[in-house]
């Protein structure tokens, strides 16, 4: 889930990448969706794609902004919009 503010209304550093940060063959384990919203939420849902579940990006076409997302043995086609929301803790992340 979502990171909650402290009681001086500030967030806690929260570890994560948008899955769009990261480049084809990489990969990572969703963490949160930020921001969120139903229609993001329920498009997600549908897929499977919940917190906890392992990401890797297939490709991206640039053309349409539409990536190509491996979803355990399955792939999934998403907007660019929607894996700017996707926070991975990416397997690129050292430290």
């Amino acid at each position: 889930g979502n990171p909650i503010p402290t009681a001086a209304g500030r967030l806690p550093p929260t570890p994560g990448v948008p899955l769009a940060s990261l480049e084809p063959g990489q990969g990572g384990v969703l963490q949160r969706v930020h921001p969120e919203s139903n229609e993001v939420l329920h498009f997600l849902a549908a897929r499977h794609i919940t917190p906890g579940v392992a990401l890797q990006v297939q490709g991206i076409n640039k053309a349409d902004q539409l990536w190509s997302v491996r979803v355990g043995r399955r792939s999934e086609w998403i907007a660019q919009g929607v894996a700017d929301r996707l926070i991975v803790l990416s397997d690129q992340i050292h430290g």
